[in-house]
């Protein structure tokens, strides 16, 4: 007898077929899927709290913006004042923030050495991931712009699975029960009407989003890897993000010139080279992204000078002085760019006052020149702010000259003076700055004599700059 092979199933090579064709068709669906998410990027929207500095916010951003496209944060505020709405509050974020068609919203905030970042869906407006980050010199090192950007991947993915949930119960309380009509229904039986979503009373407090984002967002940390508690909040603005006071104190060289015409004859004073300190106090505040206003006073002053005075009869002999400094006024000013190592220019508008006076009497009477002073400055920072180039020239417009002065040497009531001040500042610590300039100012007074009035000075300084 003999025994056939059995023949396969005439299905077998079928099924086979199904199944390739099924897992080609699942990669071109995971290929196109691919493609259109590159060509069409998940809208992001990034709003961030005042107290973060301008550059922390610019590389900050530069890290989400790597996985999604960020959408202009201008928009959402404006289409939040439209509304009557403030823009940080938690009211425009849950009404305004879904309607710019984000997938993702973004908020940022400042504690202390840490940037804070809390992500909500962009449809609901609902908590979805947090993360805490250190900051290192008022920015995110490549570490942590890594993190940044994988936490912005992650809130993605929990911020789509939001948006499912919110149109899955969209379209449940959007489909009432059937309800015959002919017969009349109680009011007692009916279904009560869905609310609209309001805010959660503990997700934020009521008058800012972003200024209580220190107290929702809570360190996150990866696997194997071990992220220290941020400490707690401080009742102090943020230095680089809001207000910035600077406090300098300084020694260097003086030298001061003075030669004025009289009925006798020619006086001339020379200091030559003499010690100098120096005090300064600056202040500057941000207005909006690429404004700057601020104050500055500035105080230079001899130290045991000693001159040699030669009068209008001839000789020379030595007497002791004493030079003083003073400037005080606002510096309006522009940066070019968000970030706060960007090139900038201002405008230093105040008032200056210099004088000089002899301990004993002398053949130059003691006396002070003040007036306007104009200054505009250019400064350049190079290597990420670690080294900042500035340059000043400047116009002293005298509109005030001492009396006896003006007695003994027959001058005018005005004049004018044209200097100038470069330097460099040089980052030391995060807060510490070691501040080298040069300054010099030719001062003229005309005067009834025949020659004019002038007065000049010089001081080279080395002052230490600490920020706060």
């Amino acid at each position: 007898m003999t025994i056939l092979p059995r023949s396969r199933a005439p299905w077998v090579p079928a099924r086979k077929l199904t199944t390739a064709v099924s897992a080609l068709a699942w990669l071109l669906t995971l290929h196109a899927g691919t493609t259109v998410e590159a060509a069409f990027p998940a809208r992001i929207l990034v709003i961030s709290s005042r107290s973060v500095p301008n550059g922390l916010r610019t590389s900050a951003t530069s890290a989400v913006a790597a996985v999604g496209s960020v959408v202009d944060p201008r928009e959402y505020a404006r289409a939040a004042q439209a509304a009557g709405l403030d823009p940080n509050g938690v009211e425009a974020l849950l009404k305004v923030g879904p309607s710019q068609g984000a997938r993702l919203i973004v908020l940022f905030a400042m504690q202390r050495n840490t940037l804070l970042v809390g992500f909500r869906a962009g449809r609901s407006g609902q908590p979805v991931h947090e993360i805490a980050l250190p900051v290192h010199h008022q920015k995110l090192e490549r570490r942590e712009a890594k993190r940044l950007e994988a936490a912005t991947v992650r809130a993605l993915s929990l911020a789509s699975r939001e948006d499912q949930l919110v149109d899955s119960s969209s379209k449940h309380v959007s489909e009432p029960p059937e309800v015959n009509v002919s017969e009349p229904v109680a009011t007692s039986d009916r279904e009560p009407e869905p609310e609209t979503e309001a805010a959660p009373e503990t997700a934020l407090a009521p008058q800012s989003v972003l200024a209580d984002a220190p107290e929702q967002v809570a360190p996150a940390t990866e696997p194997g890897e071990e992220v220290s508690e941020p400490e707690p909040a401080s009742n102090t603005t943020q230095a680089s993000g809001g207000l910035a006071a600077i406090l300098g104190f300084g020694v260097g060289v003086g030298e001061r010139s003075v030669r004025l015409p009289t009925r006798a004859g020619d006086r001339r004073l020379d200091t030559g080279p003499f010690p100098a300190l120096d005090a300064q106090l600056r202040a500057d505040a941000a207005l909006g992204t690429h404004g700057l206003l601020g104050a500055h006073v500035h105080y230079q002053t001899s130290v045991a000078l000693k001159a040699a005075e030669t009068p209008a009869a001839g000789g020379s002999k030595q007497t002791s002085l004493r030079s003083h400094h003073v400037e005080l006024g606002l510096t309006p000013g522009y940066r070019f760019t968000t970030s706060e190592s960007s090139v900038s220019v201002r405008l230093f508008a105040g008032w200056a006052f210099r004088g000089l006076r002899p301990v004993v009497d002398a053949g130059v009477p003691a006396y002070s020149l003040h007036g306007a002073l104009l200054r505009p400055e250019l400064r350049i920072p190079i290597a990420g702010g670690a080294v900042t180039l500035h340059f000043a020239p400047e116009l002293f417009v005298i509109l005030g000259v001492s009396g006896e002065l003006r007695r003994v040497g027959s001058t005018a009531g005005t004049g004018l003076a044209l200097g100038g001040e470069g330097g460099l500042d040089i980052r030391l610590a995060e807060t510490l700055y070691l501040a080298l300039a040069y300054r010099e100012s030719r001062a003229t007074v005309k005067s009834s004599w025949f020659a004019n009035l002038s007065d000049t000075e010089r001081f080279v300084t080395a002052s230490a700059l600490l920020r706060y």
